[in-house]
């Protein structure tokens, strides 16, 4: 029958994508063919985790012997933006969301592009907009992403995590074992709360509970 074909050519691909080390985690033939509509995109992230994410960043994970590329993704970001006081990037989740770490994270390596005090009298949707423009005319990055996306309570983790995957490819890659060491000293606990309880969210996308934890 049609469904038995279909099962088979799923379990073929499925086959081939654990031999090349795919997380496949809870993810079966039929889950796909019945139309699983969030583990297909499981298996879609997985995917893209796999063979973009992690080929943009294969040499410096290399370089650095690291295998979370998550971890090395964010440890980029927080050494590019700590010379900005405004800014303070704790996840992929809330510290986006007011868009001065995006600016920031450009404005950094492309200083010439845009007046960062111009930048932080916007509102939070015009910072957006603007980074992803500017993103975009100047260094090729297409607007994978909407303002209307990302000024939420909280924004979807994967599409900010690959959005950076592209602004990481085309600007400098300055990561050391110290940047990194000083994420892993990030509270986890805290953290965590912060990108799955939304009260802990305040309106200009730090965790508030964070913040204190740090102060």
């Amino acid at each position: 029958t049609t469904r038995v074909h279909a099962l088979n050519n799923v379990n073929k691909v499925l086959q081939v994508l654990h031999q090349n080390n795919v997380d496949l985690v809870n993810i079966g033939g039929t889950d796909i063919v019945d139309g699983n509509h969030k583990l297909t995109l499981g298996l879609l992230w997985s995917l893209i985790l796999h063979w973009q994410v992690k080929d943009v960043m294969k040499d410096i994970m290399s370089e650095l012997q690291q295998t979370n590329s998550e971890k090395i993704l964010l440890s980029w970001v927080r050494q590019s933006t700590k010379s900005y006081n405004e800014v303070n990037v704790l996840n992929f989740t809330t510290s986006w969301t007011n868009g001065l770490a995006f600016n920031a994270l450009i404005h950094k390596h492309r200083p010439e592009l845009f007046s960062w005090d111009k930048v932080t009298k916007m509102a939070p949707h015009e910072r957006l907009e603007h980074a992803f423009n500017i993103a975009k005319n100047y260094l090729g990055i297409e607007k994978l992403l909407d303002p209307e996306d990302v000024a939420v309570q909280l924004p979807d983790k994967k599409s900010i995590i690959m959005y950076l995957t592209s602004l990481f490819e085309v600007l400098p890659q300055q990561v050391t074992l110290e940047d990194i060491r000083e994420v892993e000293t990030l509270p986890r606990k805290y953290k965590k709360e912060c990108e799955e309880d939304i009260q802990y969210a305040t309106s200009e996308g730090n965790c508030a509970v964070l913040k204190a934890e740090e102060s």
